[in-house]
């Protein structure tokens, strides 16, 4: 849908969350008559509310000194390698947590507030940052047409590398696709009984398994 397309635009051109914020309000602004027109893109713009309401206290400081000054990430002069350690951008890198930078101008103390992205990334019980994946596979042996493979499934810090693998499983064997049997046009139908590749079973495999 072009409105979804239009906001998704507006949110890859900024980095910073305010300036995210401001664009989507103006976006929306700009769009609202076309939208009442639209009646599937009700459901876009309830969404983007959404999304401006969530995220609306990221922009609040640490307090109410009015001494706080929010590092902007749009800003050519604002290095996160000043603010961040290498957990910490490890955890922005695979999008797992933002943080708001705050430094107060009477202090100079630096504040970071943590704002977590993704739910299905824990923290490490080693390193303890936010980078911890699991539920991970990784392919031991290649299943064939004649006989299945074998997966590890793992789960794996990101940052530090921390390990816990929960043992191997068999994958089930390929099977051909019913069009393969009857491409060519030999005459032969994949629905014969001498011709059709109905000898192979197929199991129920693990699924593959992320600043």
């Amino acid at each position: 849908m072009k409105y979804n397309a239009g906001v998704t635009t507006v949110m890859n051109s900024y980095k910073d969350e305010e300036n995210i914020q401001q664009a989507i309000r103006k976006f929306l602004r700009w769009n609202f008559l076309p939208i009442l027109v639209s009646p599937l893109a009700w459901i876009d713009f309830g969404k983007s509310n959404k999304r401006l309401y969530k995220y609306e206290g990221r922009l609040l400081p640490p307090d109410n000194s009015g001494n706080w000054l929010r590092i902007n990430r749009d800003n050519a002069d604002s290095k996160m390698r000043n603010y961040l350690d290498a957990g910490q951008l490890m955890e922005e890198k695979i999008n797992s947590r933002d943080y708001e930078v705050w430094v107060n101008s009477k202090t100079n103390e630096t504040k970071l507030i943590p704002w977590d992205e993704n739910k299905t990334i824990e923290l490490c019980p080693q390193c303890h940052y936010k980078t911890f994946e699991k539920d991970l596979r990784k392919t031991i042996t290649k299943a064939t047409y004649s006989s299945g493979g074998l997966e590890e499934k793992y789960d794996l810090c990101k940052y530090c590398g921390y390990t816990i693998s929960h043992g191997t499983q068999s994958t089930p064997r390929l099977v051909r696709s019913s069009s393969s049997s009857s491409s060519g046009g030999s005459g032969r139908s994949s629905g014969s009984g001498g011709g059709s590749f109905g000898g192979g079973s197929s199991g129920g495999g693990g699924a593959g398994g992320r600043w």
